[in-house]
């Protein structure tokens, strides 16, 4: 069995498979990739690595930061207008980072 194996299991069957461990305690709360990253811990499988291409994520993660800024002095001056369009701003950025991440072979 390896990680992607266990990514494409539902929530239900991981937690079927921690309760196989004793001293693993709160299988019930957690949440999806918290499971599978103790099952992987405890069986022993590499997880993989994220990672971010044709994207320079420092830069975006930069300005993100820069619009947060800007934002919550938008949100101080009441200025409706451009608040929105930060916030706008923002949520382009991070999705342009989401669809940026994929998950590195072996």
């Amino acid at each position: 069995m390896d990680y992607h194996e266990l990514s494409k299991m539902t929530v239900g069957k991981l937690r079927e498979m921690a309760q196989e461990y004793e001293d693993l305690v709160g299988v019930t709360a957690m949440s999806k990739e918290k499971l599978i990253a103790e099952l992987c811990q405890r069986m022993g499988i590499e997880m993989p690595h994220k990672i971010a291409s044709g994207i320079d994520k420092t830069a975006v993660k930069g300005r993100i930061r820069e619009l947060k800024k800007l934002r919550d002095q938008a949100l101080a001056d009441k200025d409706h207008a451009t608040y929105k369009k930060i916030l706008a701003e923002i949520h382009k950025l991070r999705h342009q980072l989401r669809r940026a991440i994929h998950v590195a072979a072996g």
